[in-house]
């Protein structure tokens, strides 16, 4: 079970330079996300930030690119029906 989170400040400036364009899930909070904890269920993490804008095996994805695929990449993974790994980084194509 690990961790993975980029809170370098870094990558906000380069979201910025490198004009971003993240498309966020609909109901999608940065508050609901900083909620998401390991351990948490599916209908937990639903709660918090609703529906992924897709699933892909055990992972949801909460977020996708546009024309730059340059992207805030937001994604909860779950083993054993519980959150095991939560990515958060600036992804760069």
């Amino acid at each position: 079970m690990f961790f993975v989170l980029n809170l370098n400040p870094l990558d906000w400036f380069l979201g910025v330079a490198l004009n971003e364009d993240t498309i966020y899930s609909p109901q999608f909070t940065a508050m609901g996300w900083w909620r998401v904890q390991m351990g948490m269920t599916p209908n937990e993490v639903q709660r918090l930030i609703g529906p992924p804008l897709r699933k892909h095996g055990s992972t949801w994805k909460y977020t996708s690119y546009g024309p730059s695929e340059t992207y805030h990449r937001r994604e909860v993974r779950f083993a054993n029906g519980v959150v095991v790994e939560k990515v958060a980084e600036l992804y760069v194509d």
